[in-house]
């Protein structure tokens, strides 16, 4: 559930907040027991975004199962990657 949460709320922040013309969300098995969730655009990020409540719950759902939230932003574009285990732990 995090997976789509995670793809869902990047790509709405897209829809948003980016002038960008393209986005691809991709999902892949990173290794044996990782899946990763990583949504770019090519939208200008002249600024560093400020985190708000989708980013911060982006964080949050990542992170209450054990995975990392990454998001590097450039000029040429931003990029949200969730890599999350796939053997939740208890």
């Amino acid at each position: 559930m995090a997976a789509y949460r995670v793809a869902v709320e990047a790509v709405t922040n897209i829809a948003r907040h980016s002038d960008g013309t393209t986005a691809v969300l991709t999902v892949e098995l990173a290794g044996p027991a990782l899946l990763r969730v990583t949504v770019a655009d090519s939208g200008r990020c002249a600024e560093p975004w400020t985190p708000g409540v989708g980013i911060q719950s982006m964080y949050e759902r990542v992170e209450e199962i054990g995975g990392i939230l990454t998001i590097r932003t450039t000029p040429e574009g931003a990029t949200v990657t969730a890599d999350l285990p796939l053997a939740i732990p208890a």
